[in-house]
């Protein structure tokens, strides 16, 4: 992920449609220096901040292994882009030096860039106009290739990797408050024939409400590569399909009458772009606003690992 925002940003600035970037140093040694367009590597986050005063960082860590980093970010006041919520009992920290007294013009943003779908501006008038009953939605994908996925405890698992951004989509496009309502999963037979230490299922479903909408979004792992995505809002009048397509793009289908009236189309790696700009204008704009955003989303990582894998509950969401 990395490389791919490195690609993304240098891009951007070419264009002009970020200012100027200078890519300082990068904190971790397993980039080879005759490949390394990172700028210097350090091992340290304290000598690593001090010696190259960076305005912005992207943290692109497995999400086990970012506290560390993300405490000192917050209290040195340096803003930053994070892949993911934190997944740790740690991150009741961070919520808590979030809800505190944080210096100002910090800007923390989370890589959810599905929040980014031009059609979701049109998404919500309709769904002004309608009213939805129910939400559907699986995400399917091949057997983790790092070793630390195949833990659900470092990764989270396959709703915390997969399900996290329909979760948080659904979040987006809905009014009300959140609830999880039921998980269950299929005991990773699949996955331990491949992996004997796997202990994450093949298949994983959760179901939760938001305001009086029931939604169930599911996750499933084949031993090939696949990678879909399909999400359908049921409503009185209309429903409203997204669907990832083998070209990349992302498509709104709104049916009715069991035919396709309107479609709608983006191209997903413009996602990533459309993020990325927003981030470093929210930078450059100061925008506090970013502070209480990424405190909800870390509730929300929270809440979904808790609940999922039956850790002690926290009473971190009012």
């Amino acid at each position: 992920m990395a490389r791919k925002h490195l690609s993304v940003i240098t891009e951007l600035s070419k264009k002009k449609l970020i200012p100027p970037i200078d890519i300082v140093g990068h904190l971790g040694s397993r980039i080879k220096p005759a490949l390394n367009k990172f700028g210097k590597s350090f091992t340290n986050v304290e000598e690593f901040i001090k010696t190259t005063k960076p305005d912005l960082i992207y943290l692109c860590t497995p999400p086990f292994a970012r506290v560390i980093y993300e405490k000192y970010l917050i209290e040195n006041n340096i803003s930053y882009f994070v892949e993911k919520p934190t997944l740790n009992t740690e991150a009741l920290s961070i919520i808590k030096l979030l809800g505190g007294k944080t210096k100002k013009n910090l800007v923390i943003q989370t890589g959810f860039h599905w929040r980014y779908l031009k059609f979701n501006k049109t998404l919500k008038d309709l769904f002004d106009e309608d009213s939805i009953r129910l939400v559907i939605g699986y995400r399917f994908g091949s057997l983790p290739f790092q070793n630390w996925k195949l833990d659900k405890k470092l990764s989270g698992g396959s709703v915390y990797e997969r399900l996290i951004h329909i979760v948080d989509l659904c979040k987006y496009l809905l009014k009300g408050n959140f609830k999880i309502i039921q998980y269950t999963n299929n005991k990773s037979t699949l996955n331990k024939t491949i992996e004997p230490d796997c202990n994450i299922p093949d298949a994983e479903i959760l179901i939760f409400k938001i305001g009086e909408v029931l939604c169930n979004v599911s996750s499933a792992t084949y031993s090939n590569f696949n990678n879909l995505l399909e999400l359908r809002f049921i409503g009185q009048n209309n429903i409203y399909n997204i669907c990832l397509n083998n070209n990349g793009s992302v498509e709104l289908q709104l049916i009715h009458n069991n035919h396709i009236t309107k479609k709608y189309s983006e191209n997903s790696e413009k996602l990533y772009k459309k993020e990325n700009i927003y981030f470093w204008k929210s930078v450059i704009n100061k925008d506090r606003n970013s502070i209480q955003n990424y405190k909800k989303d870390v509730e929300l990582g929270l809440l979904l690992y808790n609940s999922v894998y039956n850790q002690k509950r926290q009473n971190y969401v009012k």
